[in-house]
């Protein structure tokens, strides 16, 4: 991890779901109200990366690859199945109130992109948007 845990910090992670699979057809549909199918898909295997503070990073991949599960992971809003996740040395799955305060319901989502980094970036105290 970076010095003095600044960074954001993946090791080994990985996330499964379990999801019902059923047959089509009337009968079928019948018989997975009494018995169901599951099928574990694996939307993470094995990530791990390390950001240190100031650095940019670009999240590239194909449809599928478990980017927006990842991001999910690091903002606290899903738990990992297995592996580690340091944000600031903290765990981004406790949600610690002083580290994630722009984070829920105070944070409008219906703004257009340039907007919300204005909300993000003022709720912050950055004055980089200070001319709107």
């Amino acid at each position: 991890m970076s010095a003095g845990g600044e960074g954001i910090d993946v090791a080994g992670l990985h996330k499964d779901y379990r999801v019902h699979r059923r047959k089509t057809g009337m009968l079928s549909t019948v018989r997975s109200v009494f018995r169901r199918t599951y099928e574990t898909v694996h939307a993470v295997r094995d990530l791990s990366f390390s950001i240190e503070p100031g650095e940019r990073v670009g999240f590239l991949g194909p449809n599928g690859a478990g980017k927006t599960t990842t991001l999910k992971i690091l903002s606290g809003l899903l738990h990992p199945t297995a592996g580690r996740v340091a944000v600031a040395w903290h765990e981004p799955r406790l949600r610690h109130s002083s580290r994630w305060p722009a984070v829920g319901p105070n944070c409008p989502m219906n703004l257009t992109s340039s907007r919300r980094s204005f909300f993000r970036c003022s709720a912050r105290g950055s004055s980089r948007f200070s001319s709107w």
